[in-house]
């Protein structure tokens, strides 16, 4: 495929991240515009945020540029969410309404991510409404791809891709050519609504709305492909992709005027007219921790050799009702099946002899 005119105009510039963000669109390995969204400015110190950047890492380092979004910024006032609300409708309608907010990028942010520099990653903060993230924004900054993360702990909000894939919709319209979106979800997250949302207040049958919404984006024709955590996620969200017949689903969130009503109606119309597309793929790209020689106590070659002289387990990690299931588990179920291994398949005798404390 030959470069379009975005590339082209591309090759004259200096810089991918100018004033006004604008970059090439290509395909078949030439650099493309990715757009991320997740809940918050991704740390390197909690599970979920560690994965998103290594998807950022892994973006820049093929040579693409990153727009990475969160929704843990300043929420907006009630003046702003009128406004927001009604851009995003006459978006729609066709009428003049006010501006939305701006969407520009955090000054002098440097997340540290392997691969990654100020020329190849913005980053964004919005309110949780993402009321800056508009059709008009996207297709300005010739987003090639999205990918959109899937968490449910904002009760009293969508999902990023509820909110978002009738944005990326309308983007595909006003650059006439399909923006490619992925789903990455860390769970079945209505399992986890249903281990954690007593201990955090959820309502209480929050976790089935979860499951009704996760049913919905997971079967979208809107979504090229769905990225899951492991082999068990991925046959779960197979299996949901072809839910068996029941009453329609119910919204996880309060339906409201202005955009987030909007977006549920546009998901909603675009699911009955696309009921009989197949559903997008289901792929699994497994969580990687990486320790390197920076952080390796006393360099890396001295960390790898002191395995030999070590004993016992360590788990590191917050006290969350998921974490302390999988600790139970660890201990109650795993280490005792592979003690009980015999030396043909693995097992030795320290094994045998170990002491489980919990």
């Amino acid at each position: 495929v030959a470069p379009n005119s975005d590339c082209a105009r591309a090759a004259t510039r200096a810089s991918p991240m100018q004033a006004e963000l604008d970059d090439a669109v290509a395909t078949r390995g030439l650099p493309l515009t990715a757009l991320v969204v997740y809940e918050k400015l991704p740390t390197p110190y909690e599970g979920g945020h560690v994965r998103v950047r290594q998807l950022l890492s892994w973006l820049c380092l093929q040579g693409h540029r990153v727009l990475l979004v969160h929704r843990d910024g300043a929420t907006l006032s009630k003046k702003q969410q009128r406004a927001a609300a009604s851009s995003s409708s006459a978006h729609q309608n066709g009428t003049k309404a006010p501006r939305p907010p701006p969407f520009e990028p955090l000054a002098n942010v440097d997340l540290d991510v392997r691969g990654c520099s100020k020329e190849t990653l913005a980053v964004f903060a919005l309110d949780p409404t993402l009321a800056a993230l508009t059709p008009r924004e996207l297709a300005r900054q010739r987003v090639d791809v999205a990918v959109l993360t899937v968490w449910f702990y904002r009760t009293d909000e969508p999902s990023i891709p509820e909110v978002a894939l009738p944005i990326v919709e309308a983007a595909s319209a006003l650059r006439r050519r399909a923006i490619r979106v992925a789903l990455v979800s860390d769970d079945v997250q209505h399992e986890r609504a249903l281990a954690v949302g007593k201990s955090r207040g959820d309502p209480p049958d929050y976790w089935k709305a979860v499951r009704a919404a996760e049913t919905r984006l997971y079967a979208s024709s809107a979504v090229d492909v769905v990225f899951a955590i492991s082999t068990d996620d991925a046959d779960a969200f197979r299996a949901m992709q072809h839910p068996a017949p029941g009453p329609p689903p119910i919204a996880p969130h309060r339906r409201r005027r202005g955009r987030r009503r909007l977006a549920s109606e546009a998901a909603s119309s675009a699911s009955s007219e696309r009921q009989d597309a197949a559903p997008p793929e289901v792929a699994v790209i497994p969580y990687v921790a990486r320790i390197d020689a920076a952080t390796a106590k006393g360099g890396w070659e001295r960390h790898s050799n002191s395995f030999a002289g070590r004993s016992g387990v360590v788990f590191v990690g917050g006290a969350t009702f998921t974490n302390r299931a999988a600790v139970k588990w660890l201990i109650r179920a795993a280490i005792p099946a592979l003690s009980a291994l015999p030396a043909r398949d693995g097992g030795c005798d320290d094994a045998r002899r170990a002491k489980l404390i919990l």
